[in-house]
């Protein structure tokens, strides 16, 4: 490419650039950028469908564990926004979510950075019932915002399990054992699960230990919410 040409070009994207802010602004004017949690105008807080106010609800890190971060407490404003993503498949909700676990990792300084995000797998039935697999979609949000490729092929289910929901902690260790099956590619490497929502930590666990089995350098994991 000559140089007038990269000229050429730089002005088309410096123009484009302006018109787009400038379309930006015109429609945040005529339909201000609204809360998705309790609807009120989300002003310029710089994720644009939450309001400073729910941020503030939401954003709760906790470490229930030496290499478990959690963004928040799986209740309230959390709660809704997790329902939302969770079983209506709501993009912003899910976009949202996505912001919390960034800032979460940013918050945590993981050192070494992780080589691969892996998300936890879901049960290919309740996918299919849900119309989606939010711990992945999760995990490819994060990789796109924090340059970290994800292979989600490398940890797979491998059996169906009952729900969860209302079993004992003994109960739940029982349900997912053997659940899962890892790839040799994670020797060496140093991963990050991540995963919606946890409660006695059972499901996260067992991945752990089916992939420990293949000596990854190092196993650290990454929540949206945990139950309280």
């Amino acid at each position: 490419m000559s140089t007038r040409e990269k000229g050429n070009l730089s002005r088309k994207n410096h123009y484009f650039s302006y018109f787009h802010d400038f379309w930006q602004a015109g429609v945040d004017l005529l339909f201000p950028p609204c809360c998705h949690i309790c609807k009120k105008d989300s002003g310029a807080f710089p994720m644009p469908s939450l309001c400073q106010q729910c941020w503030a609800l939401i954003f709760d890190p906790l470490r229930p564990g030496a290499e478990i971060w959690v963004g928040g407490r799986y209740e309230g404003q959390l709660k809704k926004l997790v329902g939302k993503a969770k079983f209506q498949g709501d993009a912003l909700a899910i976009a949202s979510m996505g912001f919390l676990l960034e800032e979460t990792f940013h918050q945590a300084s993981f050192f070494p950075l992780p080589d691969l995000l892996l998300s936890i797998p879901g049960s290919p039935e309740r996918i299919r019932k849900r119309g989606i697999n939010l711990p992945h979609a999760l995990t490819r949000h994060l990789s796109r915002r924090l340059h970290i490729p994800t292979q989600n092929s490398l940890l797979k289910r491998v059996k169906e399990t009952p729900t969860q929901q209302g079993l004992s902690e003994s109960a739940r260790r029982k349900n997912v054992r053997g659940c899962f099956a890892a790839s040799e590619s994670v020797r060496g490497k140093h991963l990050l699960l991540i995963d919606d929502v946890m409660t006695t930590g059972s499901t996260l666990e067992e991945a752990k230990k089916t992939l420990k089995a293949h000596e990854p350098a190092s196993i650290r994991c990454l929540i949206a919410a945990k139950t309280l």
